[in-house]
Order: structure tokens, then C-alpha cells, then sequence
């Protein structure tokens, strides 16, 4: 198959494959500079201007959630709590609920806390 592809091809595959891996890695990177130092990593982010990381970080774990958190109540729909798998089914979406609502609560926060100091730092200047 790789033998077929012309000379533009393979070029365009290896620079989607690079971008790939270069957004994957900042994801990364934001994800874990979310957790241990929250408000540089939001003021980097507004740094760089970069609208992926952005959407990325913000509004992905929202929609992700919201999808897996109605699956869980229509599969609870559909079986009912009958024996184990409803009760299984009841316990994963109070978890996911919960752990959804932490996330939620923890990006709000430090999204507003970053906003009132940026709006604290620009009424000094």
C-alpha cells in the first residue's frame, strides 16, 4: 500500500503524523501542568494564543463527559435495576457523576481565579 503512494502523499501523511504527536504532547503537558500548577499553565496557554489547546482542555472533557455520562443512564433505562448489572450500571454512574462534577468544578475554579487575578493586573498597569 505504502508503495502506491506518490512522493505528495507520503509527505502529507508525515506531517499529519507529526502534528499528531506535537498536539498530543502539549496536550499532555497541559494536562499535567493543569494538575500541579494550574495557573501558569492557564496563563501560558493564553501566552501562546493556541485555540486547539484550548478546546482541548476545556471543552473535550465536557462533551466527552456529558456522551459517556447519557450512555450510562440509557443503558440504565434499558435494564432496569435488575440484579447485578443494575446495580453495577447504578454505581458507575453515581462514580461518574461524581468524578465528571469534581472535573468540572476544578477547571471552573482556577479558570475564574486566573481571570480575576488577570482583571487585578490589568486595573494596576
Amino acid at each position: 500500500m505504502l508503495l502506491l503512494l506518490t512522493g505528495m502523499t507520503r509527505k502529507i501523511i508525515r506531517k499529519i503524523a507529526l502534528l499528531s504527536i506535537r498536539e498530543t504532547y502539549i496536550s499532555l503537558r497541559n494536562i499535567w501542568g493543569l494538575l500541579v500548577h494550574p495557573y501558569r499553565t492557564l496563563r501560558v496557554i493564553r501566552v501562546e494564543k493556541d485555540l486547539s489547546q484550548i478546546f482541548l482542555l476545556f471543552v473535550t472533557p465536557f462533551t466527552t463527559g456529558m456522551v459517556v455520562i447519557s450512555l450510562l443512564f440509557l443503558l440504565k433505562l434499558i435494564f432496569k435495576p435488575i440484579g447485578l448489572i443494575g446495580q453495577a450500571l447504578n454505581l458507575s454512574l453515581i462514580l461518574l457523576v461524581t468524578c465528571y462534577l469534581l472535573l468540572v468544578a476544578y477547571l471552573v475554579y482556577w479558570l475564574i481565579y486566573y481571570l480575576r487575578v488577570r482583571g487585578r493586573a490589568k486595573n494596576v498597569s
